[in-house]
């Protein structure tokens, strides 16, 4: 079930984006309306809760304080078994509440998944996008979250060829991510949006941003694989969230890990036992062991 907590971006000033212009002033939904529909959602015999927004570490922000960590604890705290997942949340307001969003990460209701986009490993070019942290910033928070969850799966976005990117910028980019070791990483190609500020930069050549994705792309799929290798024989419970391209079940463990299952048995909304026999950049391969709702 998807639950929407906040709508627009408070921050609203990221050179390339235009959900400031599209969906308007940031604002949050109060925790109340948000528990409730999480609530509600379980009722109906919901089993995976999404928190969703443009960026979830702004919660709450609008109405004097961060609230994220309180609203993950109380929807935990709702009866049932099922698990959350909490959405994509930018660095730049994580600082002062980074050590009460950790402790709620450790519930085990929370799906130990951080979506925190890292756009470029350049300073120079964070600067020039107006995203309001530093590499060093970025590289800190992931820092402490493994610190308490060495199990965590980090996802990432980045944008390649943005107008001011050198070669040297993206190769610090290909460095940080070297260093932080995503498990999954989005790559987008710069485009320009009508009506933001980084319309108006000269682009680099197409061409140019197309070596880069690619070279990019190549490096995230190893480190994506790396990752994924590393979980061959956990075994442990999991929620079947999904059904596969040919029919498969699908199941997430607590890290959010895909496991693509030897089954095509309808287990939708079922708690499993699995074993991970094996992987690949994008998935994990698993046996069915036990079924246990």
């Amino acid at each position: 079930g998807i639950v929407p907590v906040s709508e627009g971006c408070r921050w609203a000033r990221c050179t390339f984006c235009v959900i400031p212009i599209a969906r308007g002033p940031f604002f949050s939904y109060p925790m109340s309306e948000v528990v409730e529909e999480a609530r509600r959602m379980l009722e109906d015999g919901c089993r995976e809760i999404w928190l969703t927004s443009q960026d979830m570490g702004s919660y709450g922000l609008d109405f004097g304080r961060n609230m994220l960590p309180d609203l993950i604890n109380e929807v935990a705290r709702l009866h049932g078994e099922f698990f959350i997942r909490v959405g994509m949340m930018n660095p730049i307001y994580l600082g002062p509440i980074l050590d009460r969003l950790i402790a709620s990460y450790l519930n085990p209701k929370v799906f130990k998944f951080l979506h925190l986009p890292l756009q470029s490993g350049s300073a120079k070019v964070l600067r020039d996008m107006d995203r309001g942290y530093t590499p060093q910033l970025y590289q800190k928070i992931v820092e402490k979250f493994r610190e308490s969850i060495p199990e965590l799966t980090l996802a990432t976005d980045i944008i390649v060829g943005y107008p001011t990117e050198t070669e040297e910028d993206f190769e610090m980019t290909i460095k940080v991510l070297n260093e932080v070791k995503p498990d999954i990483v989005n790559i987008s190609k710069f485009y320009p949006r009508p009506g933001t500020p980084a319309n108006k930069l000269p682009r680099l050549p197409s061409r140019l941003v197309d070596e880069r994705s690619k070279v990019m792309t190549e490096i995230c799929k190893e480190l994506s694989i790396k990752s994924n290798e590393k979980w061959i024989g956990w075994h442990g419970l999991a929620l079947v969230d999904e059904v596969g391209k040919y029919g498969e079940m699908v199941c997430r463990n607590v890290s959010y890990k895909p496991i693509v299952l030897d089954t095509k048995r309808d287990l939708l909304g079922k708690f499993v036992e699995v074993s991970v026999v094996d992987a690949a950049a994008y998935c994990l391969f698993g046996k069915l062991e036990n079924i246990l709702s």
